[in-house]
């Protein structure tokens, strides 16, 4: 994933009016990093991904809970990884 697609999937995010797009989407990027380098192949590596992206986007200012969901789903898409979790 290029820093170019989650800018342009946090684009559509509704966020606060005090908050930077931007910023959100750099610091995104940087915990995502780690992630595109070594791959995500458990369930718990999936989990805890998805938990702290969920927590940036609610920090970063995302006002709708329903867009949260599918931002976060957008950006594990766009990263590449499989869905395990079967919860």
């Amino acid at each position: 994933m290029h820093m170019e697609t989650l800018l342009e999937i946090v684009e559509r995010a509704p966020l606060e009016d005090c908050r930077s797009v931007e910023i959100l989407a750099a610091n995104l990027y940087k915990k995502i990093a780690p992630y595109i380098e070594k791959g995500i192949s458990t369930a718990e590596e999936e989990l805890d991904f998805c938990s702290m992206i969920d927590v940036m986007l609610d920090e970063g200012g995302l006002t709708n809970q329903n867009a949260r969901a599918e931002i976060l789903n957008q950006i594990y898409d766009a990263a590449g990884f499989p869905h395990i979790y079967k919860g």
